[in-house]
């Protein structure tokens, strides 16, 4: 329960700050006051709700999901994986008294994980650290998608930001 002592104070400030930044739009007057309304209290029930799942529902998945194993399995230290000594005297700390189990053993669902996700994404990682124009793409990829949005996706489906 490490998780819920050390976030909890951040998360709990971070969501009343911006719960305090909407409370100006709760109180404006007049029919913009009541359309705008609209807008800080689904923001006010979004973050409450996210504040709610973050204290409790997520630390009880983590407790549950990341209990400490009495074994490991044995890992390729092949020539590709990147750990240093201080890492590797670290490894070798954690798995003292724990039994080594070979991959074979291991459950379908961390398997087809393995499989599926994370090895895919280690791949694609490896080769974005290794270039400074994958760094700059995966950088400028995200924000070029969200301008083609707004130029090419927006007036088809008929979204004016400013609409007379």
């Amino acid at each position: 329960m490490l998780a819920v002592n050390t976030y909890k104070i951040p998360n709990i400030n971070t969501s009343l700050i911006n719960l305090v930044v909407f409370i100006p739009m709760l109180v404006l007057p007049g029919v913009i006051g009541k359309f705008l309304s609209y807008i800080p209290v689904t923001i006010f029930t979004t973050l409450l709700g996210s504040l709610f799942l973050a204290l409790t529902v997520n630390n009880a998945l983590f407790a549950k999901f990341n209990k400490k194993r009495k074994y490991y399995y044995q890992d390729d230290e092949s020539s590709d994986m990147i750990i240093t000594a201080e890492e590797k005297a670290l490894l070798e700390e954690e798995r003292k008294g724990k039994e080594m189990r070979q991959r074979e053993s291991e459950p379908w669902f961390e398997k087809a994980l393995d499989k599926y996700f994370a090895t895919p994404y280690i791949h694609i990682l490896k080769k974005t650290i290794a270039k400074k124009s994958y760094r700059r793409m995966a950088i400028r990829m995200p924000v070029a998608a969200l301008l083609a949005t707004f130029i090419f996706l927006s007036p088809r489906i008929g979204f004016e930001l400013f609409p007379s």
